[in-house]
């Protein structure tokens, strides 16, 4: 199953409108490493998997922690699904990000200013 594919089964669970990939209007996630990606640069990881079975809303810990990146320093998020919401969030405010699927269950987002 393609990302795209998978986002938009997600998006429909929960009510929202399914992106189109051919759409000006689409969301579009980036899951080819980009240019400004360097390990080294991650300044944090947050694991979301635990605060979510810890019954907690990991997202404004983790938009707190983007907000706080320096010029090329990163934040890595742990997931186990596409964290859609903050992504989108991300963009908004102009963040950009990598979407690294490791596992079925278990997705890395790289967050930069």
């Amino acid at each position: 199953m393609k990302v795209e594919d998978l986002i938009n089964e997600l998006r429909n669970e929960v009510g929202q409108t399914q992106v189109d990939a051919d759409s000006d209007e689409s969301i579009q996630y980036k899951t080819e490493q980009p240019e400004w990606f360097n390990e080294d640069n991650i300044v944090e990881t947050i694991d979301i998997r635990e605060m979510l079975n810890a019954g907690e809303q990991p997202v404004h810990e983790v938009l707190s922690a983007i907000k706080k990146l320096n010029e090329r320093e990163i934040l890595k998020v742990i997931a186990p699904f596409i964290p859609a919401p903050l992504i989108d969030k991300s963009l908004s405010m102009d963040y950009k990000h990598w979407l690294n699927q490791k596992a079925e269950e278990e997705f890395w987002v790289f967050f930069i200013k």
